[in-house]
């Protein structure tokens, strides 16, 4: 049986970092969570892979309190990935973090599947191998999930993906998606993909409240601000290095455009 030292116990989480973690420890611990009562598991870069995601994912549906699952940097790959998403709607998981596990487009596709039932609020993926498809898959979800923040930063997405996903919370609906932060930094779109994106992010049924966009060569941030009650949307145009060079930055119109409040 796994015991918890003190001050994971006071934490109630189990706390794994930087340690190789072999099918036996993945064993133990898939058998000693149900009986802790923790309501997080963070095992960062501990090389469980997928065979170690399986074992845990066995034992998740038991673990009720369980409210936060951090499996960051562990090459659980794909497979790893799905059998998480599969057993996803039978826990109480608000809060995932998958990012750089070489996840492919079908993990995002059961994800998505898995999202509208769910009481996912946060779901990290990245630095994986995500691309348009898995975008769209995901973006189909985002009306119909519970989340509120989402990260697909440094995923081989294109325009067409981004387009997708910020449409998902830009097109009118009601209820309106309770997704308010989305990233999207160091994607594979491109410095002139970025008029079209911001053009959509002018719309009254922009529901963002956070974005973060790079299109390359700019290397910028964009923060959205929540102005709903004049119903507008302020743009607030920040460089993320202070070593850019003057051909990186936004162009003056642009900013007035989308920012006319500044």
């Amino acid at each position: 049986m796994l015991v918890l030292d003190a001050e994971e116990a006071e934490a109630k989480a189990l706390y794994r970092k930087d340690t190789e973690l072999s099918e036996d420890d993945m064993q133990l611990i898939a058998q000693s969570a149900p009986s802790l009562k923790i309501t997080s598991i963070y095992l960062h870069n501990c090389k469980i892979g997928r065979v170690g995601a399986g074992y845990l994912a066995d034992a998740l549906p038991r673990c009720r309190s369980l409210t936060a699952l951090e499996l960051g940097g562990n090459r659980i790959l794909t497979l790893g990935a799905c059998a998480i998403a599969k057993i996803l709607p039978h826990t109480q998981i608000e809060v995932l973090f998958l990012n750089d596990n070489s996840i492919r487009d079908m993990a995002a596709l059961a994800l998505a599947k898995a999202l509208p039932h769910t009481q996912l609020k946060a779901l990290f993926l990245r630095g994986n191998l995500i691309s348009d498809w898995g975008a769209k898959a995901l973006a189909a979800a985002i009306p119909r999930s519970k989340l509120v923040e989402l990260s697909l930063s440094n995923n081989p997405i294109g325009l067409e993906g981004a387009r997708a996903l910020i449409d998902a919370v830009t097109a009118p609906a009601l209820p309106p998606p309770s997704l308010r932060k989305l990233h999207l930094a160091w994607i594979r779109t491109r410095y002139h993909d970025e008029e079209p994106l911001l053009d959509m992010l002018g719309s009254v049924d922009c529901w963002l409240t956070n974005l973060e966009l790079d299109c390359g060569s700019g290397q910028k941030v964009k923060r959205l601000v929540d102005k709903r009650t004049t119903r507008q949307i302020m743009l607030v145009l920040l460089r993320a290095r202070r070593q850019l060079s003057p051909m990186a930055r936004v162009p003056v119109e642009l900013l007035r455009k989308m920012a006319p409040m500044l």
